[in-house]
C-alpha cells in the first residue's frame, strides 16, 4: 500500500522569485579561450576591488554535480566535442544514481509489452490533474522524450523493467523501476573519462561583464582553493529539503512542524549559494513533494525517516480516532496537503499486520545495495515511540491518546464496508479480507517527509539559469532537482519517477552548454 520513491505551469518572467540571500558576483574577465592549457590566466578588468583571477586550466563545459543530471550532461556535452571538468563535493561519483530507482515513461516499449496503452499526448492532456500544474514547454519536451530517454539510459547500462500504476504518473502504468547492476557512475560514463576532481566542490563563479567564465573552488580535505576557467557551466548539485532555512523560507507554514527526511543526505542545497551569487531566481520553491508514509527511524539520527510499508487492510485516522480520506491517498504526495491538523496515525491488525513492515531509504542501508526489511518486532526492540501493539482496539486507543469511544466507532464503520463490500463514506470499496479486527492491533504514528523539490533555481526550457527578471545568465545552466525536475518548471506538487526527468533535462543542458562553448 505504501511506496517510497527514491525526482505549476510556465510563470512568467516578472514573477520569478528573488533569491532571499544574494551576496556581491566577481567582475573578473578570465579571457574568451574555452580550450587554454592548464596555467591559463585572466586579465582584471573588473571593478575597483576586482582580484586577478589565475585559472589552473580552461575548458569547455565545468560540470557540478555527479548524480542523475550532471552524470547525463557530462556524457551528452563530450559526445558533441566539448572538453569537460566535473567537480563532486563527495568523495564518491554517482551516489545520486545509485539511490534512485523509479522513472517514469509514457509511451515506452516496456509498457507496449505488458499490453499498456500510453503516449505522451495522453500524459501531457493528465499532466495538470497528474500535478495540479500546466504542462509547461519543459514538461512537454520531457514527456514527449520519456521514452526515448530510458531507450538512452538502457544503453548505456541501466536496467529498465516495469510498468507499475502509481496515483502520481497518471491513469495508467507510467511507472518503470530503474537499476544499475554495477556501480552507475563508471558505467554510464564508460568510454568518455571525464577529468573527475572528487572531494572538490565549486564556491563562487566567476564572472566577466555578467558571463560566467569559470569556477572558484575548494578541496574539502586539504582546504586548498583555486578557479577554473570554462565557456559554459552547467550547475547540477541536487535539490535543497535536507536544508530547513531554505524550506521555512520556501514554505513558512513548515517552520514550526515536525518533518522526516526522505531525501539523499546531500540534498542540503549547496549549489544554491553558488547561483546566489551569479545572479538567480528561483521559480516556485514551494511546490515540495511530501509523503506522508514513515516514522522516526530510532536507529538514525533524529529526523532520519523508516518508511512503514502498510498493508491493504489499514485506515488512517486523525487525533481524535476519525477516518478523513480514501487510504490510496496514502501513496500520493498530494496526501499531505489533505492532512487534518495535528497527529495521523496508520491502524492495521491480525494477519495484514503481519505484513506490516519497514525499511530505511538506501542511503541508510548498512550495506548499499543490500535492503534490510524490518518488522514491527524489530521496531519495538530498537525503541521506537512511534509505534504501539494492543489486543484490542480500545486498549490501543488509550495506548496512543484517542477516544476509545470514536475510535470503535471508525472501525465497525470501516469494517462494515468491508464485510458487506460496500462504499464506505469516502468512496473506498474495501475487500473482507482488508477488515480492521484484530488481533493484534497496530497503530503507526506517522510523520510527513520533505522528499523532493520540485521548483528550485529559475530556468528556462533549454536550461539557462535566469535571473530574477528572466534574463539569461550568459554561461550560467542547471539540471536535474536544483531546477525542480523539469525545467523551466511545471513540476507543481509533485510526479513520481522524476529521475528520469533529471537525466533529460541534464541532456539539454549539457547539450547546450557544449554548443555554446564550442559556437554551434
Amino acid at each position: 500500500m505504501w511506496l517510497f520513491l527514491a525526482c505549476t505551469g510556465d510563470q512568467p518572467k516578472d514573477q520569478i522569485d528573488t533569491p532571499a540571500d544574494s551576496g556581491p558576483v566577481a567582475d573578473t574577465d578570465s579571457g574568451e579561450d574555452s580550450g587554454g592549457d592548464r596555467g591559463d590566466s585572466g586579465d582584471d578588468t573588473g571593478g575597483d576591488t576586482a582580484e586577478p583571477v589565475v585559472f589552473d586550466t580552461t575548458v569547455d563545459v565545468i560540470v557540478v554535480g555527479t548524480g542523475p543530471a550532471g552524470a547525463a550532461a557530462t556524457v551528452t556535452a563530450m559526445d558533441a566535442g566539448a572538453t569537460v571538468i566535473v567537480f563532486e563535493r563527495e568523495e564518491e561519483a554517482g551516489m545520486g544514481m545509485r539511490l534512485a530507482g523509479l522513472v517514469f515513461g509514457a509511451g515506452t516499449r516496456w509498457q507496449a509489452e505488458d499490453g499498456v496503452e500510453d503516449s505522451p499526448e495522453a500524459a501531457i492532456a493528465e499532466w495538470p490533474e497528474i500535478t495540479g500544474a500546466n504542462a509547461s514547454q519543459g514538461v512537454q519536451d520531457f514527456v514527449q522524450n520519456s521514452a526515448a530517454n530510458l531507450e538512452w539510459l538502457a544503453a548505456k547500462g541501466a536496467e529498465v523493467e516495469g510498468p507499475m500504476e502509481d496515483l502520481d504518473a497518471g491513469s495508467v502504468a507510467r511507472l518503470h523501476q530503474m537499476g544499475w547492476e554495477d556501480d552507475p557512475w563508471p558505467t554510464f560514463t564508460e568510454g568518455y573519462e571525464p577529468e573527475l576532481r572528487l572531494g572538490v566542490e565549486v564556491t563562487e563563479p566567476v564572472m566577466a561583464d555578467g558571463v560566467v567564465v569559470g569556477v572558484r573552488w575548494r578541496d574539502t580535505v586539504t582546504g586548498e582553493e583555486g578557479a577554473t576557467g570554462a565557456a559554459a557551466v552547467v550547475v547540477a548539485t541536487g535539490g535543497f529539503l535536507r536544508n530547513r532555512d531554505r524550506v521555512n523560507a520556501a514554505v513558512p507554514a513548515l517552520a514550526d512542524r515536525e518533518l522526516l527526511y526522505e531525501t539523499n543526505p546531500s540534498s542540503n542545497g549547496g549549489g544554491l549559494p553558488f547561483l546566489d551569487l551569479a545572479g538567480a531566481g528561483s521559480l516556485r520553491p514551494e511546490d515540495i513533494g511530501m509523503y506522508v508514509h514513515a516514522l522516526q527511524d530510532p536507529g538514525e539520527a533524529e529526523g532520519e525517516a523508516l518508511v512503514a510499508f502498510m498493508p491493504d487492510g489499514m485506515v488512517l485516522v486523525d487525533k481524535d480516532g476519525n477516518r478523513f480520506i480514501d487510504e490510496e491517498w496514502s501513496k500520493s504526495f498530494d496526501l499531505f496537503d489533505r492532512l487534518p491538523s495535528g497527529e495521523v496515525y496508520g491502524i492495521t491488525s491480525g494477519p495484514n499486520a503481519e505484513n506490516l513492515t519497514f525499511m530505511r531509504p538506501a542511503y541508510n542501508w548498512v550495506v548499499l545495495d543490500e535492503p534490510e526489511m524490518l518488522t514491527v518486532p524489530d521496531i519495538e526492540d530498537l525503541g521506537s515511540t512511534d509505534i504501539f501493539v494492543e489486543e484490542d482496539p480500545s486498549t490501543l486507543a488509550t495506548a496512543v491518546g484517542l477516544d476509545p469511544d470514536t475510535f470503535v466507532a471508525t472501525l465497525d464503520a470501516y469494517n462494515t464496508a468491508a464485510y458487506t463490500g460496500t462504499a464506505d463514506a469516502f468512496g473506498r470499496e474495501p475487500e473482507a479480507g482488508e477488515a480492521v479486527d484484530g488481533p493484534p492491533f497496530v497503530a503507526v504514528r506517522l510523520t510527513p517527509g520533505l522528499a523532493k523539490a520540485f521548483g528550485g533555481v529559475a530556468t528556462d526550457a533549454s536550461g539557462h539559469v535566469l535571473t530574477p527578471t528572466g534574463e539569461e545568465i550568459p554561461g550560467l545552466f542547471a539540471a536535474g532537482e536544483v531546477t525542480g525536475m523539469v525545467l523551466g518548471g511545471g513540476g507543481g506538487d509533485g510526479f513520481s519517477g522524476s529521475v528520469n526527468a533529471c537525466y533529460w533535462s541534464g541532456r539539454v543542458s549539457g547539450g547546450n552548454a557544449a554548443a555554446r562553448a564550442l559556437g554551434e
